[in-house]
This record gives C-alpha cells, sequence and structure tokens, in this order.
C-alpha cells in the first residue's frame, strides 16, 4: 500500500489522516443528498400549494372569462422572488393570462408537472365552487434557494474536511512522539552498534508494552552480540598469537599466486619482512626449477576446495640462499565465494642437506663396491 522508499513518520500521518478525510468526506456526501432530497421534497410541497391557491383564486376568472381580474391574481405572486412564471389556462389547456407576461408560460398546458432545465413546475385543477372544472393553474419556480443551500453546503463540507484534516494531524503527531520516538532511539542504536561496532550501547525503553518488549529484546540480543565478539576477539588473538610466534610459514595466496598474508616467521625462515613479501608473487622467491609443481599444487587445491596437497620446494633467502621448505597447501572459500589458499610451510634445509649427504655417502659405496668387484 505504501511506496518502500517512504518514511514511517509520514506511512503513519497518511494512515491516521486518509481514513479520517474519507469517513468525513462519505458522512459529507450522504448528508448533503439528504438534505438536498428534504430540502426539494419541501421546495415541491410549497410549489404545489402555491400552484392551488392560484387555481382557487383565478378560477371565478376563468369562469366568467375576466383577464383583468385573472391577471391581478397572478400579479400577487410578486412577493416570491422564487416564482419565475405563472398562468392559467382554460380547460381546453389554452393559455388564458400568463405571469410576468403571456410569453413567459407555454400557449398550451404542458402535460405533466415535474422538473426541468430551468426550474420545477406544479399544475392544479381550476374548480368553481359547483364543482365544475373551469381551467387549470401553472407555477414555475426556479431553483436559486436549492443552489444557495448546496453552496452553503458544500462550503461547511469543505470546513469540516479541514478541520477534521487537521484533528487528525495533530492526533498523528503526538502519535508519532509516542510511538515512533522509541522507535527512533531503536534506530539510532542499531546505526551506532553497525557503524561503529559499539556493542556496549543500550537502548532505555522501559513499559510493558510491545515497545518495552522490544526494546528488552534488543538489549538481550546486543548482550549476546558482545558476549560473542569477546569471545571471537579472544580467540582471534590466541590464534594470531600462535602464528606469530610459530616458526612455520602461514602463506595466504589468491587464485593469481599473489600473497595476501604472510606471517612474521618469514623473517626468520628467510630473512624477509611480511611486508616485502605482501602483494608480490608467490613465485618470485621460489626456484625455477619448483615453479612448476608449486603452480600444479595450487591449481588443484582451487580446484577442489577440500583436496590438501603436500609438497617440498625451495625459497630464496633475503642473503640470496636457497631454503627447503615443507609445504602443505589447502584451499579456503569464503562467503562471497571468493577462494584462497592457506600454505603452512616449515624449513627442512638441515634435513634435506643430511638427506643430500646420506644420497652422495650411498652413491660413493656403491661405487666403491663396484670397483671392489672390477678389481677382485
Amino acid at each position: 500500500m505504501f511506496p518502500k522508499f517512504r518514511s514511517v513518520r509520514s506511512k503513519l500521518l497518511t494512515s491516521s489522516m486518509l481514513p479520517a478525510a474519507v469517513a468525513v468526506l462519505l458522512v459529507s456526501v450522504v448528508t448533503d443528498a439528504f438534505v438536498r432530497t428534504e430540502f426539494r421534497a419541501e421546495m415541491i410541497a410549497s410549489l404545489e400549494a402555491t400552484a392551488a391557491v392560484v387555481a382557487e383564486n383565478g378560477a371565478g376568472s376563468l369562469a366568467f372569462s375576466d383577464r383583468t381580474d385573472a391577471a391581478s391574481a397572478l400579479a400577487s405572486l410578486a412577493a416570491d422572488a422564487s416564482i419565475i412564471a405563472a398562468a392559467l389556462y382554460d380547460r381546453e389547456g389554452i393559455l388564458f393570462v400568463g405571469y410576468p407576461d403571456s410569453m413567459a408560460a407555454p400557449a398550451m398546458l404542458p402535460t405533466d408537472a415535474g422538473s426541468g432545465g430551468e426550474g420545477d413546475t406544479a399544475i392544479m385543477p381550476a374548480v368553481v365552487p359547483s364543482g365544475e372544472l373551469v381551467g387549470f393553474a401553472y407555477v414555475r419556480s426556479d431553483r436559486r434557494e436549492l443552489v444557495a443551500l448546496t453552496r452553503r453546503l458544500r462550503a461547511a463540507e469543505l470546513a469540516i474536511v479541514v478541520l477534521a484534516l487537521m484533528v487528525a494531524f495533530g492526533l498523528a503527531t503526538c502519535l508519532h512522539r509516542t510511538i515512533l520516538g522509541p522507535v527512533s532511539v531503536l534506530a539510532r542504536t542499531a546505526r551506532r552498534v553497525t557503524e561503529q561496532r559499539d556493542f556496549g550501547a543500550r537502548v532505555s525503553l522501559e513499559g510493558a508494552d510491545e515497545l518495552g518488549q522490544l526494546g528488552l529484546a534488543f538489549n538481550e540480543m546486543l548482550d549476546e552480540i558482545e558476549r560473542n565478539d569477546a569471545r571471537l576477539r579472544e580467540r582471534e588473538s590466541y590464534f594470531r598469537s600462535l602464528i606469530e610466534n610459530s616458526t612455520e610459514l602461514t602463506t595466504v595466496v589468491d587464485v593469481d599466486s599473489l600473497v595476501l598474508y604472510q606471517s612474521p616467521s618469514v623473517m626468520e625462515v628467510l630473512g624477509r619482512t611480511p611486508e616485502s613479501v605482501q602483494g608480490a608473487p608467490l613465485l618470485e622467491i621460489v626456484h625455477h626449477e619448483d615453479r612448476e609443481a608449486v603452480t600444479g599444487t595450487l591449481h588443484e587445491v582451487f580446484v577442489d576446495p577440500g583436496t590438501v596437497r603436500t609438497l617440498v620446494c625451495r625459497a630464496q633467502h633475503a642473503s640470496g640462499e636457497w631454503r627447503y621448505l615443507d609445504a602443505v597447501a589447502r584451499a579456503h572459500e569464503a562467503e562471497d565465494g571468493t577462494r584462497v589458499a592457506i600454505i603452512n610451510a616449515r624449513d627442512v634445509t638441515a634435513r634435506r642437506a643430511i638427506e643430500i649427504e646420506r644420497e652422495e655417502l650411498a652413491a660413493q659405496l656403491l661405487q666403491a663396491q663396484k670397483w671392489r668387484r672390477w678389481v677382485s
């Protein structure tokens, strides 16, 4: 019913004022129709009474064909400004005398009385005391009184509608202060929590009504959010401490192999600061012979986030030497659908050196055994 962009205040004003205006308007229309109908009925009755008086006064003149006396009888209608035409007709329906002149009335008696374009008409038979019909009386009036009454009714209706709207506006304003005041407090507090992350904010809405219950539920929700936020901060601090104090490398890269995060342990392992690694391609510090293996491993974990892959690769120390890293890579998918790869690696250079030395000793031993067999 209401557009979405409209404020609650405007909706409340509309919902308060519109029904009041419609109700007052309907009552005014019904009252207007009733008053006009009753007034018109009274006008018709008065017109018929006037026609009856004219018929009674003019019956003798019609019986003796005395036009002068008939004109005098009609002249008495001048006291009623609403009468615009009158006439006496003989028994054949032919105009005998008219008022205010012979041109004001039809030449022949109209067949029916009623309402016309200019006013209302009434026709009454003129009968002498003996009961003989000697003619008819015709009276026509305008509607100036009805028009004047209609104008007064319209003015009164307009005044009543305006007054009703003013009263409704006043009531809606009071409702706005009573109802929307607490709602505005809730909205401001919610905005403060959202924009400033102030989970300690609370609203002070008291009462046993729905607004009081809403304020209580809102504060309880903020209590729970504050507790969860505190627990989350503690866990975040704990895991950050683990990462920052761990000798293992923790590296986060995107699908383009750009480093998004590098743990501080990179300083101890590779002699580099985290800032020098973050934002740069991971392959820049990977040995050229191991880059294909690293790229393939990252591709596998990005294609299947549930996959965990291990590999051993060489990374360049800030001094220029190469360190062997034993790495485990897995993908993580965020709520927005973006994927990152998390790589945990530890320095196995010393172990690798021992393995290489063993491999060399084994090779030398094998070669010595071959020479011994050859000499024998």
